[in-house]
């Protein structure tokens, strides 16, 4: 599970944001709450808040 909170910082993060692969390709739609990653393979990927135009690097590791 990867877990998005509503407010970071103090500042509230978008509705939502895209989880992308290593060449940019949007694997997922993530919302504030628990999202399911458990179907997606081990690697690196990016969260990219779509309000902010913020990224962060998530590592899948099994």
């Amino acid at each position: 599970m990867l877990f998005l909170p509503e407010a970071v910082g103090g500042e509230r993060s978008a509705a939502s944001a895209m989880l992308l692969d290593i060449t940019g390709r949007k694997v997922m739609e993530l919302h504030a709450g628990a999202n399911d990653i458990r179907h997606l393979a081990p690697g690196v990927y990016f969260i990219r808040n779509e309000a902010t135009a913020k990224s962060a690097k998530v590592v899948i590791q099994r």
